[in-house]
């Protein structure tokens, strides 16, 4: 997704938002691609998206399917 797709579907700022896939390609999570001044980003692979599935599953079980 572009950064502002992003920033309307989390309903959060552009500065906070770029921030935070900083800290995720800075982690090697997430990687981006440029096309002009727009900057797309898509998971690294395949395992950061079973990782975060995984993680997700987990927490609506823990909070009893609430999330």
């Amino acid at each position: 997704m572009c950064v502002c797709d992003l920033v309307a579907v989390l309903d959060m700022k552009q500065p906070s938002v770029s921030q935070h896939l900083g800290t995720l390609r800075d982690a090697r999570l997430v990687k981006y691609r440029k096309d002009g001044k727009v900057v797309y980003y898509s998971l690294l692979d395949d395992h950061v998206k079973q990782i975060g599935e995984l993680g997700l599953k987990h927490a609506m079980e823990k909070a009893g399917g609430d999330l």
